[in-house]
């Protein structure tokens, strides 16, 4: 045989080699993949999940506006703003993960209590006090939260605040 056959038998069955691995690789390499990626679900080792449709309905946003008053919940819809007294809805908490303090500019130093409330006397549970320079915001983000159980209504308790926005979510007990 001339060498140049005996070099197209090979470059034919190189190509026929290939061809052959693009078709079955593909397969292959999945299967390898899906057996080195599995993730279980134990209590030992839980898996976060979020149920992404419900996500943006967990979402709550609160106006604080005069002292000692409930917080209100913020309704944005095609018909407008409204505001509804906010009550932790039953079976669920709130993780509150953001405060946002507008001062009234007046001088002196600004302050803001938050406070819990189910029936009876209102339960304060932290204060921020902030300088209270013209018309100054101050925002605290909350890392992990401040977690209010179902039941309980957010109060407001300040002073030199001209209003108050509270922000988290929603979470199943």
């Amino acid at each position: 045989m001339k060498p140049i056959t005996k070099l197209g038998y090979f470059a034919a069955a190189c190509a026929m080699l290939m061809a052959t691995f693009a078709i079955i690789g593909p397969r292959t390499a999945h299967a390898l993949v899906a057996t080195l990626v599995q993730v279980t679900n134990t209590t030992a080792n839980p898996v976060p999940t979020q149920d992404v449709n419900r996500s943006a309905s967990q979402i709550v946003a609160l106006f604080c506006g005069t002292s000692g008053q409930q917080c209100e919940q913020i309704l944005v819809s095609s018909a407008g703003v409204t505001y509804i007294p906010f009550s932790v809805p039953a079976d669920q908490n709130l993780v509150i993960t953001n405060i946002e303090i507008n001062c009234n500019g007046t001088g002196g130093t600004a302050y803001f209590n938050l406070g819990v409330v189910t029936s009876g006397s209102p339960t304060f549970i932290d204060e921020w006090t902030v300088p209270n320079a013209a018309l100054a915001t101050a925002e605290f983000n909350l890392g992990p939260g401040h977690v209010i159980p179902s039941g309980f209504a957010v109060l407001a308790r300040s002073n030199n605040v001209t209003n108050v926005f509270v922000r988290g979510y929603l979470t199943t007990n």
